[in-house]
């Protein structure tokens, strides 16, 4: 097949990684994780392709273009994701894997509890 373009979706209620074959319309994507996945990345050969499943694991898929159509050869767990990753990328050679971290957890917006909050909005 020719060049193909990977992307995350959750048009199914869950974020999946999804592949096209360049110059198709989008309307045509195969799925290529099931389970969940984000940060899908090309590996070094055309045919494979990696993303980060939902139990934080790198998975490498192997793909095949057949028929004008993808289809899932075979799916391989790779390692546990570090805690904190943000992305990672893979040489063009497919050999290294490069794992960007954030230092600690994304601050969050304080939480504020109300109690008996019916009761003060009755008094106003």
């Amino acid at each position: 097949g020719g060049k193909s373009i990977d992307c995350i979706s959750d048009e199914r209620g869950q974020d999946e990684a999804y592949v096209r074959a360049a110059g198709t319309s989008e309307n045509q994507s195969w799925k290529i994780s099931s389970g969940g996945a984000g940060f899908p990345r090309w590996a070094g050969s055309s045919n494979e392709l990696c993303y980060v499943n939902r139990e934080n694991k790198v998975v490498l898929a192997t793909l095949r273009f057949k028929d004008n159509a993808f289809e899932v050869v075979s799916t391989q767990p790779l390692f546990t994701a570090p805690v904190f990753l943000a992305s990672f990328d893979l040489s063009p050679d497919g050999k290294t894997i490069v794992l960007n971290r954030s230092l600690e957890t994304q601050k969050s917006v304080p939480l504020t509890m109300m109690d008996h909050w019916d009761e003060a909005v009755k008094k106003e």
